[in-house]
């Protein structure tokens, strides 16, 4: 065989083998991708995972509030003492026509008993009523004293379920409850607002409830705009008589992610019903801005709620954004997690093509040196003469 048969079959095993070895090196680069990747993911799970405890520590903050409104509620009933000194301070509204009982006039004439008022539409006086009041009694130096060290809390309440009684913490008159209302009597108040049927939904939401429990996110009527409810039963003998609750504003929530979340991120707070209670871009208390709380998550990131759950966290991809839900203890929500995926993987991938860029180069200089030295060879051939060949 010739020595040009030996020259070519060297050179096509020399390209053979360059195209193997960039196969190669091409595999192994996507592999180290995949690996920075899954690091890349792993910090920021790390990060996330910093961000859901400060949640979970704010929120069990919150409940501990109602935890100890709901204990203290069940010492007062059950305290074998006399009727409390709270009744002899219960007048009948200021306002003619209004109605029902309130403390109004013992806040108006006492600067250090601004805690909380209560309203009633039934006499102070009767044994039933004598019995929740000790409650209410109670609860107003615990819940006036956890108001001023807490700006997450904008009211908190003790409803009865049984009788038309509710105290508020802090105070609230009675005529700007009626007025901003645009209610008539307290009577009215109590028809409209704590219905028959809306007391036993709530007894029967919380029949087999023990800790505080979370309710959907409404717009309060008292103008704390949106809030979001933490509810514990109140028992005598097994049987609920009554609920204490506290109202946290939901663009508190929103200022927290905020604070935690660094842009281009976004940090969504759901609950178990896909509501977006807080956002991290949502931080500023606009009417625009609030009008989306409380709303359902947008169909871009709805859509994989069937895959992210709370029964199967973790990470997932949409569109251009890389996804984490990460469920939040003691409460039906989860947080949510948006990055873009150029933020994200952008040390990722110019690791890669710190990686890969050499090898590129070094192919294109061997591609480069073994068309030079061809073109060499064609021009000396093409120089001999013909009997030289």
């Amino acid at each position: 065989m010739s020595r040009r048969f030996w020259r070519r079959l060297f050179g096509a095993v020399l390209v053979l083998a360059l195209v193997l070895a960039l196969v190669l090196t091409g595999s192994l680069i996507a592999q180290l991708f995949e690996y920075w990747q899954q690091q890349a993911l792993l910090r920021s799970s790390q990060q996330n995972e910093q961000l859901a405890l400060h949640m979970e520590t704010l929120l069990d903050g919150l409940q501990n509030h109602v935890k100890r409104l709901q204990h203290d509620a069940h010492l007062a009933l059950h305290a074998d003492v006399g009727a409390p000194v709270l009744p002899q301070f219960m007048r009948p509204a200021i306002a003619s026509g209004v109605g029902g009982y309130t403390l109004d006039e013992l806040q108006q004439s006492t600067p250090s008993a601004q805690l909380g008022n209560v309203y009633m539409a039934v006499p102070p006086s009767t044994p039933a009523a004598a019995a929740e009041l000790r409650i209410v009694w109670a609860l107003f130096p615990l819940a006036a004293a956890t108001h001023l060290s807490d700006s997450a809390l904008q009211w908190s309440y003790y409803v009865s379920l049984q009788l038309p009684l509710v105290a508020i913490y802090p105070y609230r008159s009675t005529e700007r409850l009626l007025r901003d209302n645009n209610l008539a009597s307290l009577p009215v108040f109590f028809a409209e607002f704590l219905a028959a049927e809306i007391q036993q939904r709530i007894a029967g939401e919380l029949a087999e409830q023990n800790a505080p429990l979370w309710r959907p996110p409404h717009i309060d009527k008292a103008g704390a705009g949106w809030v979001v409810a933490l509810v514990a039963p109140v028992r005598r003998e097994s049987q609920t008589i009554g609920a204490v609750s506290a109202d946290v504003r939901l663009p508190f929530l929103s200022h927290h992610l905020a604070k935690l979340t660094t842009a281009p991120e976004r940090t969504l707070l759901i609950d178990n019903e896909q509501r977006v209670l807080a956002d991290s871009r949502l931080s500023s208390e606009t009417s625009v801005r609030l009008a989306r709380l409380g709303e359902r998550l947008p169909a871009s990131l709805a859509a994989l709620v069937p895959t992210l759950t709370r029964a199967n966290p973790g990470w997932s991809s949409a569109a251009d954004y890389h996804v984490l839900v990460r469920p939040l203890a003691h409460s039906q929500w989860s947080l949510v997690r948006l990055i873009p995926s150029d933020e994200l993987l952008f040390d990722t991938r110019l690791r890669a093509m710190a990686v890969a860029l050499p090898v590129v180069l070094l192919a294109g200089l061997l591609l480069l040196v073994w068309w030079w030295r061809r073109r060499d060879r064609v021009i000396l051939l093409s120089r001999q003469p013909a009997t030289a060949r």
